[in-house]
């Protein structure tokens, strides 16, 4: 399933942003806009934080917590009807790790893994359905702070990784007005953290955004 979403959503964005070169001419003076979005997220294959725990001596099986809540704001500037550029902020909330510890001192280890700063910039390319109604996909990168704390089995950890990592999602927009929209989308912040430090995990953001532009 993993691979069908990142299939879908790099392809839904190369052709949404390939409709935009090809009418780079269109009709449009371009406009800013604001936003603001809410949903859940899920640390997508962060399951592999046991052989991150054995890189500090811990022989363990764990669990992670499931979906997280998440947010955004973002910034925009739409170029013409079909393609734009977006800045935006993102908290992709916490997840919690439990673990049964084997060595070298037996007993449960808990842990937390946080993907709370995540700045990012994509192209957006837009692809006009009907009657205010059209689909878009974006294409970037963004810039993570991960930071993960773990305690049992005779070891304290709290470790820290900053990277840049690609981000890609598509989605369908409404607009309510000539101003407000309303937009739905999927969004997948690919590989944050560092596998031996911190952890590693793509995380996906499902969520629901208003927009204004003016």
């Amino acid at each position: 399933m993993k691979t069908v979403y990142t299939k879908l959503a790099i392809a839904s964005a190369m052709l949404a942003i390939g409709t935009a070169a090809g009418v780079a001419n269109a009709d449009d003076s371009g406009r800013w806009y604001l936003g603001a979005g809410i949903g859940q997220s899920k640390a997508a294959n962060l399951n592999n934080i046991d052989g991150t725990l054995a890189n500090y001596g811990l022989g363990s099986a764990s669990t992670v917590s499931g979906n997280n809540t998440a947010w955004k704001l973002y910034l925009g500037y739409q170029v013409n009807s079909y393609f734009g550029v977006e800045g935006a902020y993102a908290n992709l909330g916490q997840s919690g790790i439990t673990s049964a510890i084997a060595t070298p001192v037996a007993g449960t280890g808990n842990g937390t893994w946080t993907a709370n700063n995540i700045y990012s910039l994509s192209a957006i390319g837009t692809l006009p359905i009907q009657d205010g109604l059209s689909a878009f996909g974006k294409i970037g990168a963004a810039y993570s702070n991960i930071n993960f704390t773990y305690s049992g089995g005779g070891a304290a950890v709290s470790a820290n990784n900053s990277a840049v990592s690609p981000l890609y999602g598509v989605g369908l927009k409404y607009d309510i007005t000539g101003n407000t929209s309303v937009r739905g989308e999927f969004e997948r912040y690919q590989n944050l953290g560092d596998s031996a430090l911190t952890g590693q995990s793509s995380v996906n953001v499902l969520s629901l955004d208003l927009q204004y532009r003016f």
